[in-house]
């Protein structure tokens, strides 16, 4: 359990764990413990928060957040939000041509504009949250959107037919990670957020799953930019929901 937390928390951040290049079955194993890795860096940035109180002006501290959570990630995420819009808009309803996009390691208009938004969005939504909830949505959104990933992963076809990295978590992926994870980001949800911790993963539970019918009848399935997309999304609905539970 250990090997696979560290496992799962050197794939999901930047801190440099010493691994070796992990075996695709074990893949699988270690997206159980997203939700707790998503909980690591709920802290630093709740304890930040803390810190800042006071010493920094509200909108300095949620700027510095908001870069803190593109960090942690080596902008990962961010990444495939931008080249699933470039894929999806460029593509224009071709899916070889939008897998190919995606494939593209060069970033297109589309995919800067889609990087403003969700980040403008992210750092809107944390601005307008009451001061008595924010320790509750900095700790749940790292949590949910990971869980996401693990929720779009299940039951989803790789799109592209390479043995790719995503491909792994969605070959692997049993039933058992998914509850296990579930049953963690619920468990988080309750406790940190109470009613409104419940609701946040209700709105991104239904989000991640339109999002996975929707990449699944647009380019036939998931790929590792897709579920970073979904990733993203579902942390900005989550800072969402806390701001609208006023």
């Amino acid at each position: 359990m250990l090997s696979d937390f560290l496992t799962a928390l050197g794939f999901l951040t930047v801190i440099p764990l010493g691994q070796e290049k992990i075996q695709p079955e074990r893949m699988a194993g270690m997206m159980s413990f997203f939700p707790v890795v998503g909980l690591l860096i709920g802290s630093i940035l709740a304890f930040f928060d803390y810190l800042a109180k006071g010493l920094l002006p509200r909108q300095v501290t949620d700027a510095l957040i908001i870069a803190f959570l593109a960090f942690i990630t080596g902008g990962l995420h961010l990444d495939g939000i931008a080249d699933t819009a470039d894929g999806l808009i460029g593509g224009k309803g071709d899916r070889e041509k939008a897998l190919a996009i995606m494939k593209d390691s060069r970033t297109g208009a589309m995919g800067v504009v889609a990087i403003c938004l969700i980040l403008l969005v992210k750092f809107m939504a944390l601005d307008s949250i009451p001061s008595d909830m924010r320790p509750g949505a900095l700790l749940l959104a790292p949590v949910l959107s990971r869980w996401g990933q693990v929720l779009v992963s299940y039951g989803s076809r790789p799109a592209r037919s390479d043995n790719s990295l995503a491909g792994s978590f969605m070959v692997y992926l049993k039933p058992a990670h998914l509850v296990a994870a579930s049953v963690m980001a619920a468990a988080f949800a309750a406790m940190f957020g109470g009613l409104t911790g419940l609701s946040a993963l209700a709105a991104a539970a239904i989000a991640c799953l339109l999002l996975k019918i929707f990449f699944n009848r647009s380019i036939g399935g998931e790929t590792g930019d897709t579920i970073g997309a979904t990733s993203e999304i579902a942390e900005a609905l989550v800072f969402i929901v806390f701001s609208a539970m006023i």
